[in-house]
């Protein structure tokens, strides 16, 4: 079979179109070339008998993984892949049917060959689990020995954690290691109390048995979320993650060590040596002083989809404790799936040790429940979240009898009493234009903004940007009518805007980035074109609402950071991880298997204000419809940064039955499809009835923070006179000060 196909690039969001020969087990791509004069032709024939034609390319189709992908993540319809263990190929045809063919064809090709497995969770359960040669029997001559052992060690779990390497008697027991049991019984289902008790009371000499980590090292490319700011750009546009490096990594005991290369020479030695991490400091020309000692007590190990990561073979390592303020989430790439399998295993076997969790297999017929893949029938969560939390049912709305500042009057109420449910409520009657409620409603928002004249506006136009900044502008305005235009019910001024809207957008961004220290990212630009289309042109007050919506409802996210501490982006995916899993826990646990983490998908809807709520692509079918976009805003501006994070929830909440229904078995693009479909279709009546559940029931920690502090920010102070001296005080958490 033979055709022509449309390939993705390796390093930039650019389709090329080549011609694919399937001959065999073997698939050829050639490049097209523009029909040439016939002495052109001539030559290039003479040309190519003496070397290969111009992006020539081989593939076997060994062991390879041949699937469609949706068009939510790869930016182009009629989508699909070719993974082999070395290579990784994104292609669309131009119809439906050629899809079909191709991959039809490309499966029958590989068939009689040995596929690659798909790294399911039992795969990942028996990688991780313990056989007998993982054993350590220590030997316990005196009592000095059994000191320096709890000394080397302390109780988690109620187990005993070795966590400082142990040597005595001629042996050595590595960092991590467990207590399993003494003299051969075992002491698994004992308390903490009743092992310290047995070491210290037990006739000597004894044996301890110890359950160890798997050794694993090798060399793996790595991704740092540091900066999420270049990740949100290149994601936006479709483009695979910038700034792999190769590393080398070791499990050591409980801490996973990685250590960035010097050279490609040292590079090439370390993969051929077995050992590549220096222990006592012989090795010091293979790796940089520059590494990275990452603890695997509280971390959590989970697969990346390829298509997500830009990779195949990719899984994240970070930290699950929402406290660790200085714990950046990484991204590896393996060498293959056998290697990432490996890694995994090896992974989350030294995660449950350092956590004093006994792994299954040959030492524990039942296992404990593994930190990577949950138990589906097994509730793993400690905030016993609520399985069927109370339905909040609407009327149908009706034509109010009052009239629309009336509405408005008892919005504003209903805001400032913290009653928010009644607030959603209110919001679905359309009380009136939105230029004539949102300064009210948004006017917590808007105090700390100051008011410019339209020659202040002219003048920050006129300050010079950072070369970046302005060539990333000139790209992103041209386009962002397109990618607005895709909301359903978006108006005529949207899906046509006329050049003075598209101008204006130019000069709002430009005016922001040079006002401000705030770094230019994609996202910024569809919040002020959406604002433009409110306030009908109008540029300085697009300006200051930008200004306030950006520092005000979306804190830090687009700030410069100077400190070495986590990017704020990180942060709220943080936060919105640990409220899905306690709202939406299987939910969240479908999205982790399939390779899609929930705190990612906060990475793009957030900067945008949920007018983008794709992964990569702007394209139709992706947005949520225009009106219930715009309720959204409503929300954010009624309850501030809380009003974020309860959209976020409610949005999953609303294609949680349709994915539960796709069955254990779902893929990565079942999932998105059906989510995208959910969104595309969502309502504004439904969202806000979603939105009220989340109020309702959600009851964590942060939310109640939230909500506690804006009530305090949009609540009016109480003014009062003292009759006597005339004097005018403010009423404000229940004291007097003075105006």
């Amino acid at each position: 079979m033979e055709g022509t196909l449309h390939v993705r690039g390796k390093t930039l969001n650019v389709w090329k179109k080549r011609r694919f020969v399937l001959n065999g087990g073997v698939l050829q791509s050639h490049s097209i070339e523009k029909p040439k004069s016939s002495i052109s032709i001539l030559a290039q024939k003479a040309k190519a008998k003496l070397s290969k034609p111009k992006n020539y390319h081989t593939y076997a189709l060994e062991g390879c993984s041949i699937k469609s992908v949706h068009e939510f993540l790869s930016n182009r319809p009629y989508t699909f892949q070719v993974a082999g263990s070395d290579f990784f190929l994104l292609l669309h045809a131009e119809n439906m049917e050629e899809m079909v063919q191709w991959m039809r064809a490309l499966r029958s090709a590989a068939e009689p060959l040995v596929p690659l497995l798909s790294p399911s969770s039992t795969l990942i359960k028996v990688a991780a689990q313990s056989c007998d040669d993982d054993i350590f029997d220590y030997r316990i001559q005196t009592a000095m020995d059994i000191i320096i052992c709890l000394q080397h060690g302390r109780f988690g779990n109620d187990r005993l954690v070795i966590y400082s390497s142990l040597y005595l008697h001629g042996k050595q027991l590595a960092r991590g290691s467990v207590l399993i049991a003494i003299n051969g019984h075992s002491i698994i289902e004992q308390s903490a109390s009743d092992v310290q008790e047995q070491l210290t009371s037990m006739v000597l000499p004894a044996t301890l048995q110890f359950l160890r980590c798997q050794p694993k090292a090798g060399v793996l490319r790595c991704q740092s979320y540091e900066s999420l700011g270049s990740m949100l750009k290149l994601t936006t546009s479709g483009t695979a993650l910038m700034g792999w490096r190769d590393v080398a990594c070791e499990i050591d005991g409980d801490l996973f060590v990685c250590a960035r290369f010097m050279s490609t020479a040292s590079m090439a030695m370390a993969k051929w040596s077995q050992s590549i991490l220096p222990s006592d400091g012989d090795t010091k020309s293979i790796v940089s002083s520059s590494k990275i000692n990452v603890p695997l007590a509280g971390c959590s190990v989970r697969l990346v989809h390829e298509v997500l990561a830009g990779k195949p073979y990719c899984f994240l390592l970070s930290h699950s404790s929402t406290n660790i303020q200085n714990e950046v989430p990484l991204l590896f790439q393996a060498s293959s799936q056998e290697d990432m399998l490996q890694w995994l295993g090896a992974l989350v076997h030294a995660i449950d040790l350092a956590n004093g969790v006994v792994v299954g297999g040959g030492v524990n017929p039942s296992p404990l429940a593994s930190t990577f893949f949950p138990p589906e029938e097994a509730q793993l969560d400690p905030l016993q979240p609520i399985e069927a939390p109370a339905t909040v049912v609407f009327e149908k709305p009706v034509t109010p009898a009052v009239s629309d500042a009336e509405l408005v009057k008892l919005l504003l109420f209903c805001q400032q009493e913290a009653r928010y449910t009644e607030a959603l409520q209110v919001l679905l009657q359309d009380p009136a234009p939105r230029s004539e409620f949102w300064p009210k409603l948004f006017a917590w928002g808007l105090c700390d903004s100051k008011v410019l004249t339209p020659s202040e506006f002219q003048a920050l136009v006129e300050l010079p940007i950072s070369e970046e900044d302005a060539i990333q502008i000139h790209k992103d305005v041209p386009r962002t009518a397109s990618w607005m235009a895709s909301s359903e019910g978006a108006p005529e001024s949207t899906v046509q805007a006329p050049p003075e809207r598209l101008k204006s957008l130019h000069r709002i961004l430009h005016a922001f980035i040079a006002s401000t220290h705030v770094q230019y990212l994609q996202g910024m630009n569809g919040i002020a074109f959406l604002l433009l289309e409110i306030w009908d042109g109008n540029d300085v007050v697009v300006y200051q609402y930008l200004e306030a919506m950006i520092h005000n409802i979306l804190p830090s996210i687009f700030e410069v950071d100077t400190t070495p501490e986590v990017n704020a982006l990180v942060k709220t995916g943080q936060k919105l991880e640990s409220m899905m899993r306690g709202y939406l826990p299987h939910l969240t646990d479908i999205f982790d298997s399939v390779g899609l983490p929930v705190f990612l998908l906060a990475y793009k809807w957030f900067p945008t204000l949920f007018s983008d709520v794709s992964l990569q692509a702007n394209r139709k079918r992706n947005q949520l419809q225009y009106s219930t976009l715009l309720t959204i805003w409503d929300i954010c501006l009624l309850m501030g940064i809380e009003g974020l994070y309860c959209i976020a929830m409610a949005l999953f909440a609303a294609a949680e039955p349709s994915i539960r229904a796709l069955g254990p078995q779902c893929l990565a693009e079942d999932v998105s499809q059906e989510f995208i479909q959910v969104l595309a279709n969502l309502s504004r009546h439904d969202l806000v009835v979603h939105v009220s559940e989340v109020i309702e029931t959600c009851r964590h920690p942060i939310i109640l923070k939230w909500r506690n502090t804006h009530h305090r920010r949009v609540h009016q102070p109480i003014q009062v006179t003292n009759l006597d001296t005339g004097e005018v005080f403010d009423i404000n958490d229940s004291k007097l000060q003075p105006v």
